[in-house]
């Protein structure tokens, strides 16, 4: 969650503000309403499958535009594999508890913070490799700021393609891998658990 005050200068709320936030549940995502002058449908974050851009003001009226999470054909030929059998890549494991799907959504996946800004810097986007296939897949980088020095970083779309085209089930697990700097793909391995077939 993000601090109010983030959220009231995104918004262009100079002075305490009467607001409704709604959690729309089927597209797993809030809404903010002005109690006073009504403004409607303003994204706060939004983890659907296109996930659309996140950050914009209450005065815009340019949609937000689609993020893609498929590669174009240029995209992948320009992308440079990263060889993950080496010394300075982040390794992690991430347990999956609850089935994604059947009314469960599919999370983000959250980059330790210990060596996400060291390892993402600025980023917006990465490329998930994974383990399994030549499958190359964009995931949009999300960033929270929890205070001036607390940061997290989380991956949305593209994630959620990855873990929806997978079947992942409760019990699996993915071993992660991510560059030490400059990372400009993270490694994924599945790793089945006892309910997966």
């Amino acid at each position: 969650m993000s601090s109010g005050i983030i959220i009231a200068t995104q918004f262009g709320f100079n002075e305490p503000t009467e607001v409704i936030l709604e959690y729309l549940g089927s597209d797993n995502r809030f809404e903010i309403h002005d109690v006073k002058i009504g403004i409607n449908e303003i994204p706060i974050e939004n983890n659907s499958e296109t996930d659309n851009a996140t950050n914009f003001s209450a005065n815009n009226t340019t949609p937000p535009v689609a993020f893609n999470p498929i590669m174009t054909a240029s995209e992948i030929n320009s992308f440079q594999r990263v060889d993950f059998n080496q010394d300075n890549v982040h390794t992690w494991i991430k347990k999956i508890n609850i089935t994604p799907g059947n009314g469960n959504n599919i999370q983000p996946l959250n980059i330790p913070r210990e060596f996400a800004l060291q390892a993402l810097g600025d980023a917006t986007s990465i490329v998930l490799q994974s383990m399994h296939s030549n499958e190359l897949i964009k995931c949009k980088i999300i960033t929270a700021k929890r205070s001036e020095t607390q940061v997290e970083k989380y991956l949305s779309s593209g994630w959620h393609k990855f873990v929806k085209d997978n079947n992942i089930k409760a019990g699996d697990k993915f071993i992660l891998k991510l560059p030490h700097h400059n990372a400009t793909a993270i490694q994924a391995e599945i790793v089945r658990g006892n309910n997966s077939n």
